[in-house]
């Protein structure tokens, strides 16, 4: 007897494993990679689901409603879980290890996620947004990403050379002053930050007051990240000036 229900567990169990691993027909295939505490997605190019080019985003994941979304899931560094909560169930991100998800939207609109496997400080701090879209405005939006950034006027150029922007952030088409180009990969990529609605791992609306506040001390605002622009690599204010703060703030609302 213990046999028979062994093995009436395990055939629907080993064949739902193999199912979720299965790519379905149509689908569109993203891949979302975990950092302390953001969502990287990554969509290669596929001519046939509306993305010509590949795509780079944060935190704000767009989608087409009513296809099939194949979601490979990375870590870069601790265990996170990707949870969707009126998409899907949880799915792990394990550091070494690809695992997989089906998401599909019925219906155009936002929908919330959050990480919902403890990673340290700033656990509650990693959230996500799924956009779904029409296929027609998924196409346009995904059109626009791979688009060039806008080039910084030189004065900006200047302050983000000053405290090493490219050593983190990828802003498409734009080099230093040197010729270094700006291709970082520690930190989200900026190239169309402005077409997102928040940042700082989808906690804070994208507001001019919020983005002064994050330059000022990205620190207070969410403890543990990355960004550490203060004197010296210690935690607090930041090395830059209120002027030079109102410059970026400028310059990265018109990065769309």
């Amino acid at each position: 007897i213990p046999a028979v229900l062994l093995a009436a567990i395990a055939v629907p169990t080993i064949a739902t494993i193999f199912d979720l691993a299965r790519v379905p027909r149509n689908a569109l295939q993203i891949t979302v990679t975990g950092h302390q505490w953001w969502w990287e997605a990554r969509y290669g190019p596929q001519p046939g689901k509306g993305v010509a080019n590949e795509v780079v985003t944060a935190n704000e994941i767009h989608i087409p409603t009513g296809i099939p979304v194949y979601v490979t899931l990375e870590s870069n560094d601790v265990i996170h879980s990707f949870w969707v909560p009126r998409l899907a169930g949880k799915q792990d991100l394990e550091p070494g290890r690809i695992t997989h998800l089906t998401i599909e939207a019925p219906n155009a609109g936002t929908y919330y996620g959050q990480c919902a496997e403890f990673c340290g400080i700033s656990h509650a701090n990693m959230r996500l947004r799924v956009i779904a879209q029409s296929p027609a405005d998924f196409q346009a939006w995904a059109q626009e990403q791979a688009q060039p950034a806008a080039q910084p006027p030189p004065d900006v150029l200047a302050i983000m050379d000053r405290v090493g922007c490219a050593g983190c952030h990828t802003i498409a088409g734009v080099k230093g002053a040197s010729g270094v180009p700006y291709l970082g990969i520690v930190g989200p990529n900026l190239s169309h930050f402005a077409d997102r609605t928040t940042f700082a791992g989808a906690i804070l609306d994208r507001t001019d007051a919020n983005l002064a506040d994050w330059l000022r001390d990205p620190q207070h605002v969410k403890p543990g990240n990355d960004m550490n622009i203060a004197p010296n690599g210690q935690p607090g204010r930041s090395v830059l000036t209120e002027d030079e703060i109102n410059a970026l703030v400028q310059y990265l609302d018109g990065l769309k």
